[in-house]
């Protein structure tokens, strides 16, 4: 793939980036041959990540822990189940305007279908974890969060499934 000035740009903040989405997306971006590249960011500020991300002109970027549940003020557009939520994990610039969106709901409801009719624990209460609260929510799954007010209760459940 060449470089060039139509190049669209996709990016992922966060305080402890990775290469994982580098590898996959730029992988996928160049097996069906389209003009774009992915790069992660480690950030401190999502709004200063935000302003750079206009200026640069990028057309989307992902957040990870704890930019998914701080962006949400920033957002111009935030789809229902994201408000539901209280959290996005992939936003969407689109004529300079903001759109928020939770991926990570819908593939936490994907593994989760098998466990209709149980309890499940959920770790911490975070972004993702709001997500899997809320794919649990759609399925009537049962679930239980274990944080740090809870988080002794791990020892007693380490063995119940």
């Amino acid at each position: 793939m060449n470089i060039n000035k139509d190049t669209k740009i996709f990016a992922s903040f966060s305080i402890k980036p990775g290469n994982n989405g580098c590898k996959f997306f730029n992988a996928g971006f160049s097996y069906y041959e389209i003009n774009a590249i992915y790069k992660s960011f480690k950030i401190d500020n999502i709004d200063e990540a935000i302003q750079a991300s206009k200026i640069f002109g990028f057309s989307g970027f992902s957040v990870s822990q704890p930019f998914k549940t701080q962006i949400l003020p920033y957002i111009d557009e935030i789809l229902e189940d994201t408000k539901q939520i209280g959290a996005a994990n992939t936003i969407v610039l689109y004529n300079n305007k903001l759109i928020a969106h939770n991926t990570d709901y819908i593939a936490a409801q994907q593994k989760l279908n098998s466990f209709k009719n149980k309890e499940i624990y959920i770790l911490g209460n975070g972004g993702y974890s709001k997500a899997v609260q809320y794919a649990c929510q759609i399925l009537n799954i049962d679930y239980i969060i274990i944080n740090r007010t809870n988080w002794s209760d791990i020892k007693y459940i380490e063995n119940s499934v």
